[in-house]
């Protein structure tokens, strides 16, 4: 127990500033406070002059800092840690396995599990598939089985690339594909009039 010199009140010591020499401080917390803000209101100007010099001073410590405490607080492991499973994945996304520039961290929304790192995009999908592996079955069956070949009994084709590209540029997809051009016959018989004149 400890009495604080600004405030008269006799404390805990836990609610006083440790300082690193290992002995609290004379002033307690909650005073401390209410003196720094008071001082800030009263020297603006000096005060963003010291934060800009010390934040200048020590960016690389302030980040060092900040991926530690958000890697504690969100996904309960240390700097080192991450970078032993970083380690683990080759410095590669956990499902593309391609080598990751900036991991996501990722996470299980409902319990808070950290699982790995992943790029940007694998991280997306996930989100969208709610972590639901059932979902994510149903998407592989999918892929492996489309409808319109099931319920038609053949493969049909429009233009490969995103439909917001131009025309132009997707019949250029659809030469460079290796499928034969009479698969684009349907959605696009200028194809197959470009290849009998070439």
């Amino acid at each position: 127990m400890k009495t604080c010199s600004t405030c008269k009140e006799l404390l805990e010591d836990e609610l006083f500033q440790k300082h690193k020499v290992g002995r609290y401080g004379s002033v307690c917390r909650e005073c401390r406070k209410v003196y720094q803000r008071n001082w800030r209101a009263k020297n603006i100007v000096k005060s963003r002059e010291n934060a800009k010099e010390w934040n200048k001073e020590n960016s690389k410590k302030r980040k060092i800092q900040r991926t530690s405490t958000t890697l504690k607080r969100d996904y309960g492991i240390t700097v080192e840690e991450r970078e032993k499973v970083l380690e683990f994945q080759k410095g590669c996304g956990g499902i593309c396995k391609r080598p990751l520039i900036k991991g996501n961290t990722d996470h299980d929304h409902k319990t808070g599990e950290t699982r790995g790192f992943l790029c940007f995009s694998c991280n997306y999908a996930l989100g969208h598939f709610r972590d639901n592996i059932k979902l994510i079955e149903a998407a592989l069956d999918y892929l492996r089985n489309p409808v319109v070949e099931l319920a038609l009994g053949s493969k049909r084709y429009g233009l490969p690339g995103r439909i917001t590209t131009t025309k132009k540029c997707r019949q250029m997809l659809a030469k460079k594909s290796g499928l034969p051009l009479e698969c684009y016959r349907v959605c696009c018989p200028e194809l197959l009039k470009l290849k009998e004149k070439a």
